[in-house]
């Protein structure tokens, strides 16, 4: 159980830097309305094409065409909060499933 908390507050981190990098990308004066591929590729285009090799070759080919490739094609503001959001949430059912519960008793 000590795991899946560990895993679960991990997930939160994630998501509490994700929201915190949106913001820097907001107050740095970037366009958060243009696509987040768009951004991304302006900002830093070798990691984004080290994070679509890494994906395909690495995980799963078809996660970036199925997942990234949509995500990159919302506006950033948009794309920053879904990724908030997945974090967040997916800590929050771990952390869910992590809770230690009193064994039930029956007294009769």
């Amino acid at each position: 159980m000590r795991v899946l908390r560990i895993i679960g507050q991990g997930f939160i981190v994630l998501g509490a830097v994700s929201l915190a990098f949106g913001a820097w990308l907001w107050f740095a004066g970037n366009d958060m309305t243009q696509a987040a591929g768009q951004l991304w590729f302006m900002l830093d285009k070798e990691s984004l094409n080290t994070a679509q090799v890494v994906v395909q070759r690495y995980l799963y080919a078809d996660l970036w065409d199925w997942i990234a490739v949509p995500l990159l094609q919302r506006p950033a503001w948009l794309a920053v909060v879904i990724v908030v959001v997945f974090f967040i949430v997916i800590g929050g059912l771990i952390l869910l499933a992590a809770r230690r519960r009193r064994p039930r008793t029956f007294r009769g």
